[in-house]
C-alpha cells in the first residue's frame, strides 16, 4: 500500500511554534530559508550578511508567530517582510 504524505500549511507550522515546537521550526526554515537568503542577498549584496539577516529573520519568527494572522498575509509574505525590516540595518 502506498504511503501517503501529507503537507503541513505554513500557517499550521506558525501555529505550532507559537507553542515552542522546534520541528516546526526546522521545517518553515526548511521551506522558505532559500527565498529568504536570496532575498536578503538581493537587498543587501553580502552573503554573511545575508546568512544573518535569515538567522534573524527566523529568530524573530519564532518570537512573533503567536502575533501571526493569516488574514492579513501569507506566511510567505510574512516572512519576507521580517527579512526585509532585517536587511534593513545592513546598510
Amino acid at each position: 500500500m502506498p504511503e501517503h504524505s501529507v503537507v503541513t500549511p505554513d500557517h499550521n507550522l506558525l501555529e505550532r511554534m507559537a507553542r515552542g515546537e522546534q520541528d516546526a521550526v526546522i521545517e518553515l526554515r526548511r521551506r522558505h530559508g532559500e527565498s529568504m537568503y536570496a532575498l536578503a542577498y538581493a537587498l543587501i549584496g553580502d552573503s554573511l550578511d545575508a546568512d544573518q539577516v535569515v538567522r534573524d529573520t527566523f529568530a524573530e519568527a519564532l518570537l512573533a508567530a503567536p502575533r501571526y494572522d493569516r488574514r492579513q498575509s501569507t506566511v510567505f509574505s510574512w516572512l519576507a517582510g521580517i527579512a526585509r525590516h532585517r536587511a534593513g540595518g545592513h546598510d
